[in-house]
């Protein structure tokens, strides 16, 4: 079973997540998986954000050319 992580541990920091586990009172084994779970997740999200804007990027390059045109064809019309 997964475990759900709510959005608001994805947006702290890993000493300040780890400081509110510490306080919640749950025990050290679960502290650093849930640290080290929350980082993963960061990690792959970061990833994927990286990927999609140089997507984005080059496909810009491409299709800008075409909308312009688009853009004439229906001022045309």
């Amino acid at each position: 079973m997964k475990a759900v992580i709510p959005p608001s541990w994805l947006a702290m920091s890993d000493t300040r997540l780890h400081a509110y586990l510490t306080h919640r009172e749950y025990p050290p084994e679960v502290i650093n998986t849930t640290v080290k779970h929350v980082q993963r997740i960061k990690e792959l999200r970061r990833a994927e954000r990286i990927k999609k804007s140089t997507q984005d990027t080059r496909w810009r390059d491409l299709l800008q050319p075409a909308r312009d045109e688009l853009g004439v064809v229906r001022t045309m019309k």
